[in-house]
């Protein structure tokens, strides 16, 4: 055939560097360039990238694989800042452990939109502990049951946190109302510390004093939790031995109220307050101590005094 006719494309790929340039091959159109483009549109650049954004939430789900201790902290990383909040005053930096995602998901999204600052999400408690050297917020939310023995976690993890972070505040989440859980709460830590029931936290107001109480160096517990206790006959005889108008004022302190708080609630004098703690503590057999703080140990004394609740 002559060159140049339409049949010579079907033998372009077999001809050298000798042959006329019209005969020669042409360069390959998807050139490595191009193939590179294409790659960064699937497992390339772009997913490396998004790979190495700070993931939302510390840890995903566990999985039935043996846990890996080494190379964790890729997983681990906090994705969030704590902001100000309007007014110029910075907002309470909090850390969160909960292996429900589904709950975690909402306490997050009401706490922002409260203008709290959310540091860290994780689904157990040991990861937020390895966390708090490098974040050392002002509180941490944990859930009172997480893995991997679904029994005390949040206790066991206060606890810990409390003897080598005591400038951070706690705050234990449950579903139970059981005077056992907040009295072994309470024994952790005579300040910056509390028990809520997770139907507090649809409450923003509640939740969010509490969480300023806590920070502010007080004890919380849920006021469901004391006011089903306040209804219960007292086991101790010591307990017994209170008045109405006294157990309503234990009642007050163990939601960690002050005197000038109670006296503002009970229409009272703060002096007059003063006094029924005073007998509160004498009836309980409570003496002044130096490392002791009587209001605590008079609600713990409650608490372990008092029938289970369920």
């Amino acid at each position: 055939m002559a060159p140049g006719r339409r049949g010579d494309g079907l033998l372009r790929h077999l001809r050298g560097p000798q042959q006329r340039g019209q005969a020669r091959r042409e360069p390959s159109r998807r050139g490595p360039g191009r193939q590179r483009r294409a790659r960064a549109d699937g497992d390339g650049p772009r997913c490396r990238a998004r790979g190495r954004q700070r993931p939302r939430w510390v840890r995903a789900a566990r999985s039935a694989r043996p846990r890996r201790r080494d190379g964790r902290d890729d997983q681990r990383r906090f994705g969030r800042r704590s902001r100000d909040v309007p007014g110029g005053s910075p907002a309470l930096r909090v850390a969160i452990a909960e292996n429900s995602r589904l709950f975690r998901d909402g306490l997050v999204l009401q706490l922002e939109a409260a203008g709290v600052g959310v540091v860290a999400e994780c689904d157990r408690a040991d990861d937020l502990i390895d966390l708090l050297p490098e974040l050392r917020p002002d509180l941490v939310l944990m859930d009172i049951r997480m893995p991997p023995t679904e029994t005390d976690e949040g206790i066991r993890a206060a606890a810990e946190i409390r003897d080598r972070f005591p400038g951070v505040g706690i705050l234990i989440l449950s579903t139970y109302a059981e005077s056992t859980y907040a009295a072994a709460v309470l024994a952790i830590s005579e300040t910056a510390i509390g028990y809520l029931l997770k139907d507090r936290v649809t409450d923003v107001g509640a939740l969010l004093d509490a969480l300023q109480r806590i920070a502010a160096g007080e004890c919380v517990v849920d006021p469901d939790v004391v006011a089903t206790l306040l209804g219960q006959p007292p086991r101790r005889d010591d307990l017994a031995q209170l008045t109405a108008r006294e157990r309503t004022v234990l009642h007050l302190m163990a939601e960690g109220r002050s005197n000038a708080s109670i006296a503002e609630q009970l229409s009272l004098t703060v002096r007059t307050v003063e006094a029924y703690t005073a007998a509160i503590f004498a009836k309980l057999g409570l003496v002044a101590q130096p490392q002791t703080n009587r209001r605590v140990a008079a609600v713990i004394a409650w608490l372990r005094g008092s029938h289970t609740v369920y």
